[in-house]
């Protein structure tokens, strides 16, 4: 039922009108029994817009019946904005390759726009990973019906690698105890690094003590001059303008 031409689309809903119409001609006595048929399956606006044409017997065939529709709900306008969205039309990697496909022949229909050139401007209109996949094809070959059943052959193994993908990764995080990967901290998920871990460790270490020992660089007893902590002091204690004594060179 045709309503205000949004739920049910006015160009679906004529063309199943018409098949219908064609399909039982014989079950119609005159043209005003077609009238009659297209008028009862509208209802609200639609309605309200054939509802005087029909008392007043203006309307005496179908097809001045659906030309007088036409203007109402396929406007001037409907090219217009077929032309804006069509531009805009794109497809977007978590669209559906077929729904896309779809809108694409009736916005480039509505539109106007040139068939010969489908192929061309669809494939520009995909993807980048799309595109790609199917760079191999050979498009100037091929008509539009062609294009869409190879590249919706492709679009459906990409989107079924993915799922395996996104499948595989789930199992994996399972397995890991929920973390994405089992070089992170179960409490934070911040990444570990062991090597920094080791470093720290070794740097916390206490020197090693031993009492028989004297240090040969500040003379105490209990280490030796490697493991001297006074040993950055001297090298700091040393002044600038210090001269270092230098041996005479043998003559």
């Amino acid at each position: 039922m045709l309503s205000d031409g949004k739920e049910v689309k006015y160009r679906a809903w004529k063309t199943r009108i018409q098949g219908k119409l064609t399909a039982n001609r014989d079950h119609f006595h005159d043209e005003q029994a077609m009238v009659a048929y297209v008028f009862a399956r509208t209802e609200g606006e639609a309605g309200d817009h054939i509802e005087p044409w029909m008392e007043t017997g203006e309307v005496k065939s179908v097809k001045e019946l659906f030309q007088r529709m036409d203007e109402i709900y396929d406007g001037p306008h409907r090219r217009t904005i077929a032309v804006q969205e069509f531009r805009k039309l794109q497809l977007k990697p978590s669209d559906d390759f077929h729904e896309f496909s779809t809108k694409y022949r009736r916005l480039a229909t509505d539109a106007k726009y040139p068939k010969d050139l489908w192929v061309e401007d669809m494939n520009q209109k995909l993807t980048f990973q799309l595109q790609e996949k199917a760079v191999n094809l050979d498009v100037e070959a091929m008509d539009f019906n062609t294009y869409v059943i190879e590249v919706g052959r492709i679009a459906t193994r990409m989107k079924h690698l993915d799922e395996e993908r996104k499948k595989y990764r789930s199992q994996k995080e399972q397995k890991n105890g929920g973390r994405t990967s089992p070089n992170r901290d179960a409490k934070d998920g911040k990444p570990t690094n062991k090597t920094n871990e080791k470093r720290e460790g070794r740097a916390q270490r206490p020197l090693p003590h031993h009492a028989d020992l004297k240090c040969y660089n500040c003379n105490e007893m209990g280490h030796i001059g490697k493991f001297c902590p006074k040993k950055k002091d001297v090298v700091q204690n040393v002044d600038e303008n210090d001269v270092l004594p230098v041996e005479p060179e043998n003559e």
